[in-house]
């Protein structure tokens, strides 16, 4: 068999190198190692990683010989092999140095680990491709399928999601990150995704018959799983709701008033639900308010003084149920004046005023 010169480098001394069953190889003194094994260079398959079955040898450069890796069908892209089921795959094992550097910080090193261990033992079950998105099922150690989507924009920057409870990167994403770079996935085009129609709650209302409606909200399902706004529900329907004792307003008023205990909002609650019955044409229940307000506190014995803007709001709902409302409520009024009159309210000039200016 022929021998061929190569030179590693121009500068380099060569060196003679017989094996054992009479093949020769040349190596540059400075390098040349008697334990160096260098690989034979296979003309079939142009592989440089492999081991002649023609001469038995692993340092050989010969023509006519082939390498065992040329026995099986497969496609290589280290030996650009479309015939073999070759010995490159060793080398194609993968390492740190095929996954960017940038990519691999992002895991901890226990996590990397881990996720070599993941893919070694054929956890990744399938990658599947879409643009620059990875989607893949990964098994755990209690053999639960995870989903893992990486989105990888470049060698510097990737995204990493599993539904694992870990809140970092985690071996499921590192095991699925192997399996991209060593090519272990399927490429596929999805159809275009279509929106599904949807009816808002207005138009499904609509539609809905007005007793199967009802009989729906009244239902146990129906009280459990329909959330409304009950305030705004009770302002809308209050002609509807059961109207409160003159004591209810009266009452817990007067007691925060004495305690001086959150009063301010207990009064604009009461002003907001006097100007909602009054907009309903319900006098007389705007007037059980005012009422309520005026003696709790002439009674609790706080400066009206001091509310003159209360007053003035008073003087107005006053002023417009005894215009707007029937007979009835009108004679209510005009005996409740009579009470005030009777009972000294008028020693307060500012009370005299809101309530003289009824007439």
């Amino acid at each position: 068999m022929e021998k061929e010169y190569r030179e590693k480098d121009d500068n380099e001394i060569k060196v003679n190198v017989t094996s054992d069953n009479g093949h020769s190889e040349e190596y540059a003194d400075d390098f040349y190692d008697e334990n160096e094994i260098k690989k034979c260079h296979c003309e079939k398959c142009e592989c440089d990683n492999c081991h002649c079955e023609d001469c038995d040898c692993d340092n050989c450069d010969c023509e006519d010989c082939h390498c065992g890796c040329c026995s099986n069908e497969c496609d290589c892209d280290e030996c650009n092999c479309d015939d073999c089921n070759c010995c490159c795959h060793e080398k194609h094992a993968y390492d740190e140095e095929i996954l960017p550097e940038t990519l691999i910080e992002d895991f901890s090193p226990s996590i990397v680990e881990r996720g070599e261990e993941y893919y070694d033992d054929g956890k990744v079950i399938s990658v599947h491709k879409v643009d620059n998105r990875y989607y893949a099922k990964v098994l755990g150690h209690d053999n639960k399928k995870y989903d893992v989507m990486i989105t990888i924009y470049n060698e510097d920057d990737a995204d990493y999601c599993c539904d694992c409870p870990c809140e970092y990167p985690c071996k499921h994403a590192y095991a699925t990150l192997i399996a991209i770079s060593e090519g272990d996935y399927d490429v596929v085009n999805l159809k275009d995704e279509v929106s599904r129609d949807i009816a808002t709650l207005k138009e499904t209302i609509e539609k809905i018959p007005a007793d199967e409606l009802k009989k729906y909200m009244l239902s146990d399902e129906g009280l459990d799983n329909v959330s409304v706004n009950m305030r705004a529900f009770n302002e809308h329907f209050r002609k509807y709701l059961p109207t409160q004792s003159y004591e209810y307003y009266y009452n817990n008023l007067y007691n925060s008033l004495v305690l001086d205990d959150g009063y301010d909002n207990m009064i604009k609650e009461y002003l907001s639900d006097a100007r909602e019955y009054l907009k309903d044409n319900n006098f007389s229940e705007t007037f059980k308010i005012v009422q309520s307000i005026i003696e709790a506190y002439y009674d609790s014995q706080i400066n009206e003084e001091d509310e003159l803007d209360l007053l003035n709001k008073l003087g107005m709902l006053l002023r417009i149920v005894y215009r707007k409302a029937d007979e009835n409520t009108k004679k209510q009024v005009r005996e409740w004046q009579d009470k005030l009159k009777k009972e000294n309210y008028y020693n307060n000039y500012y009370l005299e005023d809101v309530i003289l200016s009824l007439n």
